[in-house]
């Protein structure tokens, strides 16, 4: 009786976790047939290109036309991140435009003029003409809170409800009232990097038509009159705050109260909440996709075309004792050391904001860490005999290497999986309106237009030497010995590699979060804390990049498919996150 060898299983395993996930999502984000969902494509009047999201319930008709809501997601963000809310919104009987903005996710280029359509005017003039809507109401996340107050200077169109989420409610006074905007929530994370807390109790008093400090839960005016306010903190950051319980709950009761008022008739209260599970879909099938990545390499590598890339010389090299702790934090400072500091350094020209930023710091740290790496060499070489290091034993090749079939077959190899890993994606997103992704974005179609396009081949001018670097780094000078079995040698490795990888990004993460939590409010904020946001996005990522290091090498005892890989798809995320040059 034949059995089924473990990689087969574990392909079959990814795969139905890919398609239990994307159900899973796609049911939560129709709510099971109840709301139909499309992609369509919006222009402004400069003719940019707004991509979006129409959610619209089925009880929406032109003889029972319902409400309408444009949401608009914060900087570096795509709409994906903001589907909470039209998920429990469309479900409620709301009819939902969650857009990309200008500049973002797969929107066109426009600039950041004061004057220029960023998206909002289009979307709120696309809502208003169809037939079964009604009123209209915005909601705004962090820089989307600007694009709507921008929007309401560009527009003639009424609007009876705004949301602020994280963002909007500095220098309010400066254009806002006790009666403008119509129905005004506020609501932030009581830990968001970006906002002094207490300074709103008295900052937004005379928006809220009081000369007390503001209470927060508390309704201050009236929904009939257009003047009701609310302050409201959910308990998390800025980041978090699109997917934070107590802010979505209270912002679809808010927009039920201030455009719906008793005519709701779905009946389904504030705290009934389906969108986790949409969260849980997306997560399940992305964990899918990069799991099927492991089973395929090792498929592939057994071909007879690809046999090359196995090479048969095994170092005997492995570090022992406390010089891994010594030369794993020496890495560490190199990498994350240089991470704020190239946040900081003045930009240059780039197709994407910060993309050089990144770029630069992806370029200073794989030099510097090179450097180390061949002095640590040179010193080896002067005081021992033994144990020394050679090109073989850090994953790579000799440099006097003549026959480059190795890395050319090597790289055509990840191209395949990069190849299979887009087979799911563009069709999952363009027939039921989905992307990969566990909140963190990591896959994302990318558009066809030249700026997205020619900044994926930038990237890799970075990403590449970085992740062979990293590769040399993690299973070639910091490699332990190998154990008694292939799988206990692989959980060894991989388990090890990705300690000293994350360790500090977890380090500074966990000091963030329990300072702040003592304090009461973000123990790092400001510009500083906002560039602390990134690590919540490469603490992930590096887990999965150090897992795929260790599994690449030890199948070919080479470094060049873990990081050709990986440079691939830190580059694809890149390319889909980073905002167009404004």
């Amino acid at each position: 009786m034949s059995t089924i060898r473990p990689r087969y299983l574990v392909l079959g395993i990814s795969i139905v976790m890919i398609l239990s996930g994307i159900t899973a999502a796609w049911l939560v984000q129709n709510n099971f047939g109840t709301v139909k969902v499309t992609e369509i494509d919006l222009l402004t009047n400069e003719e940019v290109v707004i991509h979006s999201t129409l959610q619209v319930p089925n009880v929406a008709s032109e003889s029972n036309p319902v409400p309408g809501v444009v949401v608009i997601h914060g900087v570096y963000q795509s709409k994906e991140w903001l589907m909470a809310f039209g998920i429990e919104l469309a479900r409620r009987g709301f009819v939902v435009l969650t857009i990309d903005a200008a500049s973002h996710g797969n929107s066109g280029y426009a600039s950041s003029n004061d004057d220029t359509d960023r998206g909002g005017v289009c979307a709120l003039e696309y809502l208003e003409a169809l037939p079964y809507v009604s009123k209209l109401g915005m909601i705004g996340h962090s820089m989307g809170a600007g694009i709507a107050i921008q929007t309401l200077e560009l527009t003639t169109l009424s609007i009876d409800s705004l949301v602020f989420v994280g963002g909007g409610s500095r220098n309010m006074t400066a254009w806002a009232n006790s009666t403008y905007p119509k129905n005004l929530l506020i609501t932030v994370g009581h830990y968001d990097e970006l906002f002094d807390i207490p300074s709103l109790y008295t900052s937004l008093a005379p928006v809220f038509n009081t000369t007390n400090s503001i209470s927060v839960k508390q309704q201050y005016g009236d929904f009939n009159l257009g003047t009701a306010r609310k302050l409201v903190l959910g308990e998390t950051n800025h980041l978090f705050e699109t997917i934070d319980p107590i802010i979505i709950s209270e912002t679809v009761d808010w927009l039920k109260e201030s455009l719906q008022g008793d005519n709701n008739s779905n009946g389904i209260s504030k705290g009934d909440l389906i969108y986790p599970f949409f969260i849980l879909g997306g997560l399940i099938s992305t964990l899918g996709l990069l799991l099927s990545f492991f089973p395929l390499i090792t498929i592939l590598v057994d071909l007879p075309f690809f046999q090359v890339v196995k090479k048969k010389s095994v170092s005997e090299y492995s570090i022992r004792g406390r010089m891994y702790w010594i030369y794993g934090l020496l890495y560490a400072i190199i990498t994350l050391g240089l991470f704020l500091p190239a946040l900081l350094l003045p930009p240059i020209p780039f197709p994407q904001n910060l993309g050089s930023t990144v770029g630069l710091w992806l370029l200073g740290s794989s030099l510097l860490a090179f450097i180390a790496l061949y002095l640590i060499c040179r010193y080896q070489r002067k005081e021992s005999t033994t144990n020394i290091l050679c090109w073989v034993d850090l994953g790579v090749d000799s440099p006097h290497l003549k026959d480059p079939t190795t890395i050319r077959k090597s790289v055509f190899l990840t191209l395949i999986i990069i190849i299979w890993a887009y087979f799911w994606v563009l069709p999952v997103d363009l027939l039921l309106a989905l992307d990969f992704r566990a909140f963190i974005p990591l896959f994302n179609d990318l558009p066809i237009d030249p700026p997205r396009l020619f900044t994926l081949p930038l990237y890799l001018i970075f990403t590449i030497p970085f992740f062979l670097v990293e590769s040399m780094w993690l299973v070639g000078l910091l490699r332990v010995n190998a154990s008694d079995t292939w799988f206990r040698t692989q959980v060894n490795w991989t388990t090890r590699a990705v300690v000293i990888k994350i360790l500090p990004y977890v380090a500074i993460l966990s000091i963030q979060f329990v300072m702040s939590w003592l304090i009461g409010s973000a123990f790092i904020s400001g510009i500083f804390g906002f560039y602390l946001l990134f690590l919540w996005v490469l603490t992930p990522f590096f887990i999965i990049s150090t897992t795929i290091i260790v599994w690449s090498y030890h199948l070919t005892k080479r470094v060049y498919i873990g990081a050709v890989l990986n440079a691939l798809i830190f580059s694809w995320t890149l390319s889909s996150m980073m905002t167009l040059a404004m």
